[in-house]
């Protein structure tokens, strides 16, 4: 997996929940036409977006569902942890204190140099961390 960042949708802010997000994204459209998406639990379950069952038996085709839908998230998680790592204004706790706008711009701008560092084959391994962030990059690996 390359994990490149292909749609980002940066207008909402932090606390917005995720089937929000989901309702307003124009990549949305795109799977209504076929194609299928897995996300989490904080999404509804569509036709074109599918999420884990609630609950399951042991040994069921869906109790193999979910361990292969969470094998999938992790994945997600951590495409999305790295450039969270890599650009640590993206961080929960790092607030941008800027406009609005600004701030769409700075998150759209950090996922376009992570997708250039994906395609330059920059690693996360590869970056030179100050000492007192070292603990910080044990978290995702």
């Amino acid at each position: 997996m390359n994990m490149k960042i292909f749609n980002v949708v940066a207008r909402f802010p932090g606390c917005s929940h995720d089937a929000l997000i989901w309702q307003a994204c124009n990549l949305r459209k795109a799977f209504d036409y076929g194609r299928k998406i897995h996300g989490d639990s904080g999404y509804p379950q569509e036709l074109h977006l599918h999420t884990s069952y609630p609950t399951v038996s042991t040994g069921s085709a869906e109790e193999q569902y979910n361990a292969a839908h969470s094998r999938g998230r992790c994945v997600v998680e951590r495409c999305n942890g790295v450039p969270k790592n890599r650009f640590r204004c993206l961080l929960k706790h790092r607030t941008l204190h800027y406009m609005p706008e600004v701030a769409c711009s700075i998150i759209n701008s950090c996922i376009i140099f992570q997708n250039l560092c994906v395609e330059g084959e920059i690693k996360w391994e590869d970056i030179d961390l100050p000492e007192e962030d070292i603990l910080f990059n044990t978290v995702i690996e």
